[in-house]
């Protein structure tokens, strides 16, 4: 059963089958899978659709949207989309790899689109509409301007982390990206007490966006020759991904003519393109893996063929080697069975012409006793041989 879609399958199957009926083939609920569409933009047919259908009304389809930006265009049903997160797919040495992964939009044209999408990116003068996130620290920072002043002895440990010129540019930056890209429905997440920046996530990607001095190294208190820091020195921000990520500016500096503050809509636009451009890359890199996964599988079956081949003829000749052994043994006791057999008959005459011969009862019972040994290691007379060669032909 088919378990991965595209997005244009998967929106071509909901719009000619009844949902509850696509969910129950694949094994969800009508509610889950309609989530799972409506988490890739994948819309689905309105309600009282079916019934103008059946009645022969007209009833347009909705049209299928583009993929969200670092959202996946394969949707594994059951599966996880992101390829960090997917294993080695079932037989994959079977498996028709689809060819590399291509992107219709090139990536001056989704630069373009998402910079449409961003517009103008505002940088407030204060914090009074700041992002939640932004506004905690500054509540944090106050209780410690608070303690400090009423406590009798202060420490750099307790100062407020945040009273700078320097601090206050930072933070208005970090506040101002923060909040555009909340607008754009992006996810934002701050950590720490006295943080560089803040955590995006772009569809399914995740990307740093740090923002501070380019040498600053951030701990849980502030120097005292940094509570005076102007708003001059030196501003470095920088999106920060788990791939290599290429035409695409990442980092910005102020210099003199130019602050970073001027450019903050492009620091948007190419935190966006940066998360779609990590989920191309993760794409394809997935694609190398596989690829390289499946020449090593195809590689190690050889090998392991081979090897089994090896043994077999090792096995083979070690039989053959042992049947011409076991030949060789057996042409050899027959041999001795047959000169027992003529010691006999030796014995036998000699005693039948003696001057003194052994009473007939001992030379019988010998003989007897000396044939049944004879005939015991003769291959012949026990049919030892055949036995031999049929268990050879059962191996």
């Amino acid at each position: 059963m088919q378990t991965s879609f595209t997005r244009q399958q998967l929106y071509d199957l909901v719009w000619t089958h009844l949902i509850k009926s696509v969910a129950e083939r694949y094994g969800f609920s009508d509610v889950a899978f309609a989530k799972m569409c409506k988490r890739n933009e994948i819309p689905i047919p309105f309600r009282g659709y079916w019934a103008k259908i059946q009645a022969g009304k007209k009833a347009p389809n909705t049209p299928l949207p583009l993929r969200a930006l670092g959202m996946p265009e394969i949707i594994e049903l059951g599966g996880h989309s992101d390829p960090y997160y997917r294993g080695v797919p079932k037989d994959l040495i079977s498996i028709d790899l689809p060819p590399p992964p291509k992107f219709p939009e090139s990536v001056d044209q989704l630069s373009d689109r998402i910079r449409k999408l961003v517009g103008k990116v505002a940088i407030p003068k204060n914090f009074d509409r700041a992002h939640y996130a932004i506004a905690k620290l500054l509540g944090e920072d106050q209780a410690r301007r608070l303690k400090q002043q009423s406590d009798r002895y202060s420490f750099s440990w307790d100062a407020p982390h945040f009273e700078s010129p320097f601090e206050r540019r930072r933070l208005r930056l970090i506040n101002a990206l923060m909040v555009a890209l909340i607008g754009l429905d992006k996810k934002v997440t701050m950590r720490g007490k006295n943080p560089s920046g803040f955590e995006v996530t772009i569809g399914q990607q995740h990307l740093s966006v740090l923002i501070d001095h380019p040498k600053q190294e951030r701990s849980a208190y502030t120097y005292p020759s940094e509570s005076n820091r102007p708003a001059s020195d030196p501003l470095r921000t920088r999106i920060s991904s788990s791939y290599r990520i290429s035409n695409v500016q990442l980092v910005w500096d102020d210099v003199v003519d130019s602050k970073i503050e001027k450019s903050i809509d492009d620091i948007v636009v190419n935190i966006l393109l940066a998360g779609e451009l990590q989920y191309r890359q993760r794409e394809i890199h997935h694609h190398e893996w596989l690829v390289k996964r499946k020449a090593q599988l195809i590689e190690e079956a050889r090998k392991q063929k081979e090897e089994e081949e090896r043994l077999a003829k090792e096995r083979k000749i070690k039989a053959e080697q042992a049947r011409i052994d076991r030949l060789l043994g057996e042409a050899a006791a027959f041999r001795q069975a047959v000169d027992i057999r003529n010691y006999i008959e030796s014995v036998r005459a000699m005693n039948s012409h003696s001057n003194d011969p052994l009473p007939n009862e001992e030379i019988d019972a010998w003989s007897s006793w000396a044939l049944a040994q004879a005939n015991r290691i003769d291959p012949v007379a026990s049919k030892k041989f055949l036995t031999r060669d049929i268990d050879d032909a059962d191996g």
